[in-house]
């Protein structure tokens, strides 16, 4: 770090996170772990100041941890009240560990998709367990990118099977 620079540096520590879900956020081994985390950085922090006078610092993380208290399968309900449409034709789906994403395809069979789903999710085990919204909803309007249905797991719910895990540990972030 040159002295008189204007510059921006970037450093990512992913330890925090490795050792999260490794050891799950309420474990005396991830305290362990951030207390050394929280030690190296310090050591950072002090070197650099003692060296500058101007710095600006910003800490940021990427996710939060929470303890896994219900795993939910919502891939094979909404197969099921989706069977009469097309998959890959009619709408498509995402569904990662706390958001399942909706794009309907078929503008002619979008207000009868939307329904069942309304429906599906309006129903306890759902409405329970996470929020019903659209892109509108997250701020989003008129942009398709995240879905045009959205259902967001409240926190401590995840949604098992997702598509990048068959089998989930016992917390999520």
């Amino acid at each position: 770090v040159e002295k008189n620079s204007d510059s921006v540096y970037l450093l990512y520590i992913s330890a925090a996170d490795h050792f999260g879900h490794k050891f799950v956020p309420d474990s005396d081994r991830f305290r362990s772990e951030l207390t050394h985390i929280d030690r190296k950085l310090e050591i950072l922090y002090k070197s650099i100041c003692d060296s500058h006078d101007d710095v600006n610092w910003m800490f940021v993380g990427d996710h939060g941890m929470t303890q896994i208290e219900h795993k939910f399968n919502i891939v094979d309900s909404v197969d099921s009240v989706l069977s009469l449409f097309k998959f890959g034709g009619d709408y498509i789906y995402f569904a990662d560990s706390t958001v399942f994403r909706v794009w309907c395809l078929d503008k002619s069979k979008e207000k009868e998709i939307k329904s069942k789903l309304v429906s599906l999710f309006s129903q306890p085990k759902f409405a329970n367990r996470g929020k019903l919204t659209t892109e509108t909803g997250i701020g989003l309007a008129g942009d398709r990118m995240y879905g045009d249905m959205l259902w967001l797991a409240n926190p401590g719910v995840v949604i098992n099977p997702d598509f990048f895990n068959t089998k989930t540990k016992e917390l999520n972030g």
